[in-house]
């Protein structure tokens, strides 16, 4: 990308200077402002459904986000041989980093999420709706079990298998306390609006209350992406749902639902389902570091 982004950035209709490397990225400084130079796999469709929708979004009020720059063609993206690049504005200021993340970063975080929501909500998406979490919760315990009838037939199992084995008993109670958490909290504002649907700390720039990286948009409802906020930052649960309340109150039912859908271990089942939809005679070592990880998390909330 380097070598070429001289013609990238001019067929943009910019130039600029670079300013650093971050995230597999350039932060460039253009005429513009600050911006984003990076190659991307997403398909042309996904790309211009994502430029679409940030415009809108703008228009409705919420303008702090990575807008794409359009190139010469009318297209938000840059095509060179087999290589697709986007250009997009940099808001200003750093994203959140996890680990060093403050009670002020956090608090406009919830907010910038409840204030994108204010605006997605006045909008619509051609995708189709996301299951619902009852869906969910039985397709999750579906892959659990799956995954351990899957180990019991192997003669021979590896410290993953082993690991996960010992483990999914736990994940399975987890599921099932969701399900009862969720039919207690008798939630029936389950609706189907534009959601962010990848919603991580670094996502959010407090200074600038933006929000970026919409490539993941989806009809979901906003309890998603509030849920993943505050998986960011369990310590912080509290702070996130009243700050967000106070930009987008929560209907009825909201806080219990809310408890249903953070008892339910998704990234446990997201490695599950890793391991039996993949068909190889081996287990990759990166599965048993993440489960790992998970079960290190769990222990400390």
């Amino acid at each position: 990308m380097r070598d070429n982004m001289k013609a990238i950035l001019a067929y943009f209709g910019t130039k600029g200077e670079t300013i650093t490397k971050e995230r597999g990225a350039y932060l460039i400084q253009t005429p513009s402002g600050p911006t984003q130079l990076a190659a991307t796999n997403d398909a042309p469709d996904t790309i211009i459904r994502t430029h679409a929708f940030k415009e809108k979004l703008a228009h409705a009020g919420f303008a702090q986000t990575d807008r794409y720059f359009t190139s010469i063609d009318g297209q938000p993206y840059a095509q060179f041989g087999a290589d697709r690049y986007t250009l997009a504005h940099r808001p200003a200021g750093q994203p959140i980093e996890t680990t060093h993340a403050n009670e002020a970063e956090i608090t406009t975080a919830a907010r910038t999420l409840a204030s994108f929501h204010v605006a997605a909500a006045t909008l619509t998406l051609d995708t189709p709706p996301a299951p619902t979490p009852p869906e969910t919760f039985r397709r999750g315990a579906d892959i659990l079990t799956a995954a351990q009838k899957q180990i019991r037939k192997q003669k021979q199992r590896t410290d993953f298998e082993i690991l996960l084995l010992t483990h999914a008993p736990h994940f399975i109670d987890c599921v099932h306390q969701a399900i009862d958490l969720w039919q207690a909290a008798r939630f029936t504002a389950w609706d189907h609006l534009p959601c962010h649907n990848r919603v991580k700390a670094s996502h959010f720039i407090p200074q600038s209350a933006a929000l970026t990286h919409f490539n993941a948009i989806g009809n979901n409802n906003h309890l998603h992406d509030l849920t993943r906020l505050i998986q960011q930052f369990p310590p912080h649960q509290a702070n996130i749902i009243n700050n967000y309340s106070a930009v987008r109150p929560l209907p009825p039912g909201a806080h219990e639902a809310l408890q249903a859908l953070l008892h339910y271990p998704t990234p446990a089942i997201k490695i599950a389902e890793q391991y039996t939809t993949k068909k190889r005679g081996w287990t990759p070592a990166a599965l048993e570091s993440k489960l790992e990880g998970v079960l290190i998390k769990s222990r400390s909330e």
